[in-house]
């Protein structure tokens, strides 16, 4: 059975996900200890928990193989967290209300016993357990890379589009999509943080298809 683990998502992003308008998705990670962070790059391993990367600077000769695990692999299922509320419905099933959009009905029986949640209240994503969940994805691709490594294609997988330029203006959209990148991930990670746009943290990114 392939390994199962939760990613949270903004109420925008988890519907873009349902709705298949997101196939992408970068999380922050912090290096291995000892690791630098001048051009590093990795591939990952199939069916693997590590990617392995090199760590250092190429150009001077000064870098080491170190060794990445992440909770996510080629293979593993994502399944999403977002924001819900619980609403009694007819017979024995209880609808899960999605605060982003859309409603999945389930059986109280295949509900655990030791579940506490209450009816009628909004809940945070960190709380969804796995039953109430709409969404799983298999994982298809894994890599490292800066945040700011992003390609337009990927922006566009991540879901974002600023809906003012188009391919055919060349440069102008290219820096009008990662303008919009940009701003979604500070709206996420905040302007000033170290997981900021301007920080350029390197990140994991998982793909999956629709």
């Amino acid at each position: 059975m392939p390994k199962e683990h939760p990613l949270i998502f903004t109420l925008d992003n988890a519907q873009k996900i349902a709705d298949g308008r997101k196939t992408m998705s970068r999380r922050v990670i912090a290096l291995p200890k000892g690791g630098r962070s001048q051009n590093q790059y990795g591939k990952a391993i199939k069916e693997s928990e590590y990617i392995y990367a090199l760590c250092g600077d190429m150009a001077k000769d000064d870098f080491s193989f170190c060794r990445f695990r992440l909770p996510l692999a080629v293979g593993s299922v994502m399944w999403v967290r977002e924001s819900f509320k619980l609403v009694f419905f007819e017979g024995n099933f209880i609808n899960v209300v999605f605060r982003g959009g859309g409603n999945k009905l389930v059986d109280a029986n295949d509900i655990p016993d030791y579940c506490t949640l209450e009816y009628d209240r909004n809940y945070p994503s960190i709380h969804m357990p796995k039953w109430a969940c709409r969404t799983r994805r298999t994982i298809t691709e894994v890599r490292i890379e800066r945040v700011q490594d992003i390609t337009t294609s990927d922006i566009w997988r991540e879901g974002v589009d600023n809906g003012m330029t188009n391919p055919k203006m060349g440069k102008r959209h290219i820096n009008g999509q990662l303008m919009a990148f940009e701003d979604l991930w500070n709206s996420i990670h905040g302007s000033g943080s170290p997981k900021s746009w301007a920080a350029n943290p390197w990140v994991a990114v998982y793909g999956w298809e629709k």
